[in-house]
């Protein structure tokens, strides 16, 4: 395609047939929303922008995140520093040597479970021993304040609460 993601919600010049609805034009700036069940045993979700997918591979970006996480928790260290050594990562230092890749923007976003799982050090089930310390209370209360933007997404209580 000629476009990313984030160029189709300006990019007119291919949403011009009349007879078509918004969401039925060539493109279109409608998300497809996927829902997932979270199981218990979930250790982090990353969000990230196609910048950081066009360089790395999902398992490449769970490995990055699980090498250096415990370390972080155990620390007290902010989690935004682990998501600034990932783009640092990912940022090409010469564009022309990489045909361009690694020079898109870049986001994103580390959500840890339940502080991190048994495989992090963290308990499975609940925020207990390190990240306890390193994840501050009102996170934890952070389901109940959440309100989902009407028709963008759904939010559902499972056997996961």
């Amino acid at each position: 395609g000629n476009l990313n993601l984030s160029r189709s919600i300006g990019d007119l010049q291919y949403k011009r047939n009349s007879d078509l609805m918004a969401s039925e034009q060539m493109i279109s700036a409608t998300p497809d929303v996927q829902t997932f069940q979270r199981q218990e045993d979930d250790e982090f979700l990353i969000i990230a922008c196609d910048g950081i997918w066009d360089v790395l591979g999902s398992q490449e970006a769970v490995d990055f995140v699980r090498e250096r996480l415990p370390e972080r928790l155990r620390a007290g260290l902010p989690l935004s520093g682990l998501m600034e050594e990932m783009l640092d990562h990912c940022i090409s230092p010469d564009l022309a040597a990489t045909n361009g890749l690694g020079g898109d923007n870049m986001t994103a976003m580390l959500v840890v479970f339940n502080g991190g799982g048994p495989n992090l050090g963290g308990g499975g089930g609940s925020s207990v021993g390190l990240a306890k310390a390193a994840v501050p209370k009102e996170l934890g209360r952070l389901d109940e304040a959440a309100v989902a933007p009407s028709g963008l997404c759904s939010c559902r209580k499972g056997p996961m609460g």
